[in-house]
């Protein structure tokens, strides 16, 4: 089956891509180690929020700021002391981009990725049982007080000048919408036009369950090595194609070096903690800008994800992420009860400039890189889908690829 695309990474970009693959008449194989949804995957993880607004760099040198906050185990940062020497050109990397000579760029670049991230969802949903867990609604940035909110200033005009709308809310507005919402939030900023998925797992498994109704297989195994025609699943099975996609998050990197290409990609890690039967809800998803997580309402839950753990992957988890996430949760409702809590701990990829690699390689071209997206994954999923399909059916993708190259990093 030579004609068929191999799709590795079962994430949402990876289901994304191979349904709309999949859909333009294309034979496709998904190919991951867990089933799409699977709590090992990133995408089960994250905050659900669809986020439109996120335009603006994962760090600047603002971050430098955070830095007693680091130092104390305050977070929302963690640090792995012993692998700090080895990521410290990553880290400088990270926030030298952030910088704001280069945030115009940055952020134009971003927009192209996430000014229609509800219409893809829709879209990529439409007809199938994916669809019941898209709302859409305001997003709502919570700020301490009217100085914490002006702080954000420079954000708010690089959200403007990308076509983001936005309202500033009062204290009184907040707490109209939510009685339940503690007095340290003051001050908000309403976009519009957002999103949210109200159960992650059971959304990308719909979307995978669909695929597969369509024609399209899942090869339940890991990839250990690549050339342009060819892979090795861990196994030693090799798997043909005349094309593929890497979509493995912050596994790519690891896939490419069999080619001999090199990433700065990083498993930047978050942490969630899933509260069940919440005696209360917002009524649409937060970003706590104090402490830099996501407030989501979903099905049977609220969900509270963010932070980051400059840890590699297999590191185990650290517990103090998950104790200052449940202080920081009280400080929004201090009332709150619930049923039962779980945890959770993942990896998100991060590429030393913030922005994902998408496009083919200019060694390996029969080979297209489509990961890196950081905190927005969920976001840009159905986007960088239907980019990479019009990249295998020759088309023109309609979006400037340049800053995202993959060989950016080599020159």
């Amino acid at each position: 089956m030579q004609d068929r695309i191999a799709v590795i990474g079962g994430g949402i970009v990876g289901v994304s891509t191979a349904l709309h693959l999949q859909r333009r008449g294309q034979k496709v194989v998904l190919i991951d180690p867990v089933e799409p949804g699977d709590p090992a995957q990133t995408s089960f993880g994250n905050a659900g929020i669809l986020a439109r607004e996120g335009v603006s760099p994962v760090a600047t040198p603002a971050v430098l700021f955070d830095i007693p906050k680091i130092l104390t185990g305050r977070g929302p940062i963690y640090v792995n002391w012993k692998e700090l020497p080895g990521n410290l050109r990553w880290i400088a990397q990270l926030i030298l981009s952030g910088r704001h000579k280069n945030r115009a760029a940055f952020s134009a670049a971003m927009n192209g990725l996430v000014y229609d991230t509800v219409e893809q969802h829709l879209a990529l949903a439409k007809g199938t049982s994916a669809e019941r867990y898209i709302r859409q609604g305001l997003f709502t940035f919570l700020y301490q007080d009217e100085t914490h909110r002006a702080s954000d200033a420079l954000s708010r005009k690089f959200q403007k000048d990308n076509g983001v709308l936005f309202d500033l809310a009062s204290r009184e507005t907040l707490a109209s919408r939510d009685p339940h919402l503690s007095a340290r939030y003051q001050a908000g900023v309403d976009f519009e036009g957002h999103g949210w998925i109200t159960n992650p797992s059971a959304y990308v498994n719909a979307l995978f369950q669909h695929f597969l109704d369509i024609g399209g297989s899942f090869e339940n195994a890991k990839v250990a090595a690549i050339s342009e025609n060819n892979l090795v699943l861990e196994d030693g099975r090799n798997l043909t194609a005349s094309q593929h996609v890497i979509s493995a998050g912050a596994w790519s990197a690891e896939i490419l070096k069999s080619l001999n290409v090199k990433m700065p990609l990083r498993a930047e890690r978050g942490y969630h903690l899933r509260f069940q039967n919440p005696s209360m809800k917002p009524p649409h998803p937060y970003l706590i800008m104090d402490n830099r997580f996501g407030f989501t309402p979903m099905d049977t839950e609220l969900r509270a994800a963010g932070t980051t753990d400059l840890s590699s992957s297999d590191a185990p988890p650290k517990k103090l992420a998950h104790k200052n996430l449940r202080r920081f949760v009280h400080m929004i409702y201090p009332e709150l009860k619930f049923d039962d809590v779980q945890e959770w701990t993942g990896s998100r990829p991060t590429l030393s400039d913030g922005l994902p690699a998408i496009g083919r390689l200019e060694k390996a071209p029969r080979i297209i890189c489509a990961f890196g997206s950081q905190h927005m994954g969920l976001t840009m999923g159905p986007k960088l889908g239907a980019m990479v399909a019009d990249m295998v059916d020759g088309q023109h993708t309609n979006v400037d690829l340049t800053p995202y190259s993959p060989d950016r990093f080599a020159r």
